[in-house]
C-alpha cells in the first residue's frame, strides 16, 4: 500500500511544476488529507481514506506527462478519483473537496 505524508505531498507538488494534471491531483490529495485530518484521528490512522487515495497517489508518484499525453493523463486522473468520490459518498458527514466536482 502506498502512503504519502505531508512531506511527500509537498515534495511531489514542487517536483511537478510543469505537469498541470499532476499538480491538480496533488491539490486534490492534499485537500482530501486535510479533511481527513480535521475530522478524524488523522490521515495516518484511518485506513479507508488512504485506500481510497491509492490510485491517486500512484498517479502522483508516476512519471510526468508530456503535452502529447495530456488527454490520457486527464483520463487517468478521473479514474483515480473514483474511489475518493465513493469514500465521500459513504461518509456524507465529511466536507467534500471542491475539486472532485470539476
Amino acid at each position: 500500500m502506498i502512503y504519502m505524508n505531508d512531506y511527500d505531498i509537498d515534495n511531489a507538488f514542487h517536483r511537478a511544476s510543469h505537469d498541470s494534471v499532476k499538480r491538480k491531483a496533488i491539490r486534490i490529495l492534499l485537500n482530501h488529507k486535510d479533511i481527513v485530518d480535521n475530522n478524524s484521528d488523522g490521515w495516518a490512522y484511518w485506513k479507508a481514506p488512504v485506500q481510497a487515495a491509492q490510485k491517486l497517489m500512484q498517479l502522483i508518484k508516476g512519471p510526468s506527462t508530456s503535452l502529447l499525453e495530456l488527454t490520457a493523463a486527464e483520463k487517468s486522473l478521473k479514474l483515480a478519483l473514483r474511489p475518493i468520490k465513493s469514500f465521500y459518498t459513504k461518509h456524507p458527514q465529511l466536507p467534500r473537496p471542491g475539486e472532485l466536482d470539476d
